[in-house]
């Protein structure tokens, strides 16, 4: 099995055999405010690493990220002659786009799809406010391709969804004509939670798994974190009086360096 990585080790690649490639993408989808995420640059990498291969089989579990960069990996994988073969655990946003580049899309069965209108963040007057607004339209019309690549749903229903941000369930999705075969519950589907709390209609089921993973990892922490050492008590041996007896120390000393001498010996 021949392994691929790419250098933020947020993608993963291996080629199980001669005509096939799996790519795992786990994480934001370009740099983001929770880092360092997966590339387009990493995805181009592995499939002209692996060479000729007849099926590409692409793992995700993202919330999303930089629309450039999603649209690129999108428009790799459809170029590319091999099939797609896309298993879904969690993809919002941008990572819904790439996964509708596939010609198949499974989604496991508590996993989550969503879509919504592409965000921006703009500084300016108002007339660079009206041109980000023009581009985020643009960006939306060819989002709404992608959809519709793979989506039973009219143009208006899509642009209806966009609107509304709204969280398709595995059921729902492939009722939608996103998802072709609903796979079994996965844990990872639960686990993606950078940036979950920004989406304005996150499921509850969601948050509350993302507060319970938060919670675990905290309480593992806790757990693995050395104990503080001991602290003598130097008040309270500067508090004790001095014995009388000093001859008696003394000797004591003496014969307490001599046990210690022995023990070094033997």
């Amino acid at each position: 099995m021949d392994l691929f990585h790419s250098a933020n080790m947020r993608m993963h690649c291996a080629k199980t055999d001669p005509k096939s490639l799996n790519i795992d993408i786990t994480g934001a989808i370009g740099d983001s405010f929770w880092g360092e995420g997966v590339a387009a640059s990493d995805v181009r990498d592995a499939v002209q690493g692996a060479g000729d291969v007849d099926q590409i089989n692409l793992y995700i579990n993202s919330g999303g990220g930089k629309v450039i960069e999603g649209n690129a990996m999108f428009n790799i994988l459809l170029k590319h002659p091999a099939r797609v073969v896309a298993d879904v655990d969690f993809a919002a946003s941008i990572a819904t786009i790439v996964a509708c580049a596939a010609d198949e899309i499974r989604m496991a069965e508590n996993g989550f799809f969503m879509i919504h209108n592409p965000w921006s963040n703009a500084i300016g007057d108002a007339d660079d406010f009206e041109r980000e607004a023009s581009t985020l339209r643009k960006i939306k019309d060819k989002m709404l391709k992608a959809y519709m690549r793979k989506s039973d749903l009219t143009e208006a229903e899509l642009d209806k969804a966009m609107n509304e941000e709204t969280w398709y369930t595995a059921e729902e999705a492939k009722e939608a004509g996103f998802v072709s075969e609903i796979t079994h519950e996965s844990k990872a589907a639960a686990c993606w939670r950078g940036g979950v709390q920004a989406f304005k209609n996150a499921p509850a089921a969601l948050l509350a798994a993302v507060e319970d993973k938060d919670e675990d990892e905290d309480n593992e922490e806790k757990s693995d974190a050395p104990a503080e050492p001991e602290v003598e008590d130097e008040s309270a041996a500067e508090a004790e009086p001095p014995s009388d007896d000093s001859e008696t120390d003394s000797d004591s000393d003496s014969d307490s360096d001599s046990d210690s001498d022995s023990d070094s010996d033997s």
